[in-house]
């Protein structure tokens, strides 16, 4: 996937309006998890993901892989962002996360990005050589949208509708 590095002025600023958007700063999840950061041998991070304190209504708002895949395949250039948390606690070796700041921020065609998406994701599992951390925030520089891939899923221990291998990731889709 061909990419672009958000410079550092401009990354603060789409991070932060992301963030001001469409994330509930005043719930107690957000303050406890998010806004206080922790020091970790690698740098200050949060301990939260950040869709866990959206302002939308997650039933609402909640998608299959496909869904969102079919949502944001439409779209032309979007950025994309990670959590900023430390690999001490999450470990995440995907090569985005690994290769690249905890709080870069890129630019890239939706189209080439879902192609990524099913590739790495598309037989649910994460595998040893992904791309892509395993949650992604999707926007425009509008932001009158986001796309966001978690790595929460059901399965049949969680949804005993579906078979045993069966396994649906949690994404969410939001336009105002």
């Amino acid at each position: 996937m061909n990419f672009k590095i958000i410079n550092k002025e401009n990354k603060e600023s789409l991070r932060e309006e992301f963030i001001k958007r469409f994330v509930n700063t005043e719930a107690d999840h957000y303050k406890k998890y998010i806004a206080t950061l922790k020091e970790y041998p690698d740098g200050m991070c949060y301990d939260g993901y950040l869709w866990d304190s959206l302002k939308a209504d997650y039933k609402q708002i909640e998608r299959t892989m496909e869904q969102a895949i079919e949502y944001l395949k439409h779209k032309e250039n979007v950025f994309v962002m990670w959590d900023i948390y430390s690999q001490h606690r999450v470990y995440d070796n995907s090569k985005l996360a690994t290769n690249y700041p905890k709080d870069t921020v890129i630019e890239t065609n939706s189209r080439e990005l879902c192609k990524l998406v099913e590739t790495e994701w598309g037989n649910y599992l994460i595998g040893d050589e992904n791309y892509l951390p395993e949650d992604i925030y999707i926007y425009d520089e509008k932001l009158n949208w986001y796309v966001i891939f978690t790595h929460e899923g059901y399965d049949s221990y969680t949804n005993p509708d579906l078979g045993e291998d069966e396994y649906i990731r949690i994404c969410f889709v939001h336009a105002l």
